[in-house]
């Protein structure tokens, strides 16, 4: 049976004189523990109405201004939230309505929707009666159209075990129903969203509905972007992506869990960041060994300049001593050369004293141990500049087979 609330406004003996939401004050059996200012339910069948504003209604209401019931509470203040009805057209808002379904508020999530709602007066007014005049409205400002394509969702506030399934199926109904009246052939389909979801496409500037066709798109690898939902309406959307998407809209309701695929997309995004973070570290590695390599050319570069002025004093300096042109010592085949000094007038080689041969002699072969020493270390460190470059180069080709 449906009951009215009031509020108490006065309390005598056996009977309560309470004000309802229109202005009239009933006289209603008093019961243990009434008080001014509480807000009560009232079935038809006890009601007993006096006129508004009567007489005895502006004295009971004096008195309850005297007695602060006013600064107590507000009048009728809207009970919480039971659950929250986002209806997309293109026009997309969300109406939060009390356990009796009826409408608390209405907020628009787009501009058309708030173009849609401006004039209405939706508050107050039953969850059908609301839904009606927004198809209504739809209409008369060409947001509906042949084969439109709107999407309805619930979502339970938890304020009341208000029936969720049973909210959506009844907006769904009067949705119709207004269409078929208006002669407009649409296509309404609903889901069930949880907070979980509702709190995700809030985030994302989405409405519950096209979050929840946005997942769907993702798990099937239809490249549908949220910029896109945002900016066009559900049946445009569904138009551009072809039939895929339709068959989504025709089984949104019994397809997977939506908190499945929402945490299915996290972990997919979370990969692709890792990646990009490893692709940047790598890149950085080859970087930084390219630096490596550059900065170990430049002091090969510059070794080899200096022992080329090296050969060149040593080739000045040096008596007998034949240099290569670059600066090196000579060699044959591979091995440091020396050219025995001759002395002054000693053309042939034989002349000149014995003593002075023998330290000639000694001249030649230190000379000679110091040009091998020379071309060893310049062979070792050839070697090794040539190790470094095939180990660098070794691990480029790693990196880019990874």
């Amino acid at each position: 049976m449906h009951e009215t609330k009031g509020i108490i406004m006065k309390v005598t003996g056996s009977h309560a004189i309470v004000m309802t939401k229109d202005r009239q004050f009933l006289r209603i059996p008093a019961q243990a523990g009434m008080r001014i200012g509480q807000e009560v339910d009232m079935p038809a069948s006890s009601k007993k109405r006096f006129a508004a504003w009567n007489g005895i209604g502006l004295l009971v209401a004096c008195l309850a201004l005297a007695l602060g019931v006013w600064q107590m509470k507000p009048l009728f203040e809207p009970g919480p939230v039971s659950a929250y009805v986002a209806i997309d057209i293109n026009p997309s808002l969300e109406l939060a309505v009390d356990k009796e379904k009826e409408v608390l508020q209405v907020v628009p999530l787009n501009p058309d929707g708030e173009a849609l709602v401006k004039g209405l007066h939706l508050k107050g007014k039953s969850i059908e009666s609301a839904v009606t005049d927004l198809a209504d409205e739809a209409a008369k400002q060409g947001f509906l159209k042949q084969d439109s394509e709107i999407l309805v969702t619930a979502t339970d506030a938890g304020a009341s075990r208000l029936n969720i399934e049973d909210l959506e199926q009844q907006v769904m109904t009067s949705m119709r129903q207004t269409l078929q009246q208006s002669g407009i052939a649409a296509n309404v389909g609903g889901v069930l969203v949880s907070q979980e979801i509702r709190q995700e496409a809030m985030t994302v500037g989405l409405s519950p509905g096209k979050y929840a066709l946005y997942l769907q798109a993702q798990a099937r690898e239809i490249p549908v972007t949220v910029e896109e939902l945002k900016n066009q309406s559900v049946s445009d959307v569904a138009k551009q992506h072809g039939k895929d998407m339709k068959e989504i809209m025709q089984s949104m309701s019994g397809s997977k869990k939506l908190e499945d695929l929402l945490a299915e997309l996290k972990e997919k995004h979370l990969k692709a960041i890792q990646q990009k973070q490893n692709n940047g570290n790598r890149q950085d590695n080859k970087k930084n060994r390219e630096n490596e390599k550059d900065e170990n050319k430049k002091d090969d570069d510059k070794k080899d300049e200096d022992k080329k002025d090296n050969g060149k004093d040593q080739s000045d300096s040096r008596p007998g001593w034949k240099g290569r042109e670059d600066g090196k010592p000579g060699s044959d085949n591979g091995r440091p050369r020396a050219v025995i000094p001759f002395k002054d007038g000693d053309i042939d080689g034989n002349s000149g004293k014995d003593s002075d041969k023998e330290e000639h002699k000694k001249k030649n072969e230190n000379e000679q141990k110091e040009g091998l020493e020379e071309w060893l270390k310049q062979f070792f460190e050839k070697r090794d500049s040539k190790h470094r470059q095939e180990e660098n180069k070794n691990q480029d080709d790693q990196d880019d087979d990874r």
